[in-house]
């Protein structure tokens, strides 16, 4: 959906209108964060939502400072709490200088950053199995829990 002139949060409410199954907000930076966070916490089934940051850490920080612009006058640590309950997976990838572009680190948001897989020296497991296994297994998806070790 392209709207010259929109605000990037009112293309996301009016995205949001339309009722979709899946929801990608490419770069967030304002409060189309919250927007897109509320949606994916409630009535759309999943999505993706991009932001520049250097760790996962960051990437965190960075999420709810930029969702606590949209929010409405919520406190932090009310925003920080929907980030960590909305997002599952992290995934941050690196565009390197000879144009090449891939994945460092897969890391499982469950109250904690943990990671999954490193791909820095050669892409790994960590040994951790996140947690959203369980449900992708009760959805009929068969997996196979030694690519986590």
């Amino acid at each position: 959906m392209h709207l010259s002139g929109a605000e990037p949060g009112e293309l996301v409410r009016r995205a949001l209108k339309l009722r979709p199954e899946r929801l990608v907000v490419a770069d967030a930076r304002g409060g189309e964060t919250y927007a897109a966070l509320t949606a994916l916490a409630g009535a759309v089934n999943g999505g993706i939502v991009g932001i520049d940051a250097e760790s996962a850490d960051d990437a965190m920080i960075r999420l709810v400072k930029q969702a606590s612009l949209g929010a409405g006058g919520a406190a932090e640590p009310q925003v920080e709490g929907l980030v960590r309950e909305t997002v599952d997976v992290l995934v941050q990838v690196l565009n390197y200088a000879d144009g090449r572009t891939s994945v460092t680190q897969i890391i499982d948001v469950d109250g904690e950053l943990n990671e999954v897989f490193s791909g820095l020296g050669g892409f790994r497991a960590t040994g951790h199995v996140p947690r959203w296994v369980s449900n992708a297994q009760s959805l009929g998806h068969d997996l196979d829990l030694n690519i986590f070790r």
